[in-house]
């Protein structure tokens, strides 16, 4: 047979306490988090509404690699100087058409701008899904090597620097290969 064991009836009010308390963190969470939500979106990077620039080489040899280096950095520089940074996109656009005419004459330069299928991107700590973006399209050449894209704003052309991580090294395993070698 079972052992009957004493019921302990905890004090009503308390119990009704515990619910009202807990449904209103309940309330207080729920009305914060979207606000939270909001806030961090307000905080992102907009990189929808910039200009986006893209360079594509000639091809994958070093010397076009260099080239297409060359062009982006100058293009990125240009971008980052104040006086250009304030200027609408179809003016940003023929300040660096003119940059290029001026600095690459020799080079077979073709610009095109438009609807653009940019990939895939992660900036930030955000990541960018694939989509047609109206873009600036700098090819040199033939155009069938790697490319480099940048946005307007300097923040988004900067790459990420990482840290170099030390190897790990365990004493046990330093001691034995000194004894073994």
């Amino acid at each position: 047979m079972l052992r009957d064991y004493e019921i302990i009836r905890n004090d009503k009010l308390l119990a009704t306490l515990k619910l009202l308390i807990s449904a209103i963190a309940l309330y207080i969470i729920m009305h914060t988090v979207p606000s939270f939500v909001e806030l961090l979106e307000d905080q992102r990077p907009s990189y929808t509404e910039d200009l986006l620039v893209r360079v594509i080489a000639n091809s994958n040899t070093v010397k076009d690699q260099e080239v297409k280096q060359q062009v982006a950095h100058d293009v990125n520089q240009l971008m980052k100087q104040s006086t250009v940074a304030t200027l609408e996109k179809n003016e940003l656009m023929q300040h660096i058409q003119l940059h290029m005419e001026k600095n690459y004459a020799h080079l077979d330069i073709q610009m095109k701008h438009g609807d653009n299928l940019i990939p895939p991107k992660r900036i930030m700590q955000t990541f960018y899904p694939q989509h047609a973006k109206d873009s600036l399209v700098i090819i040199i050449g033939n155009g069938r090597g790697e490319n480099w894209f940048c946005s307007a704003f300097p923040n988004v052309c900067e790459d990420e620097e990482q840290p170099e991580k030390e190897k790990v090294r365990f004493k046990l395993i330093e001691w034995l290969k000194k004894k073994m070698a």
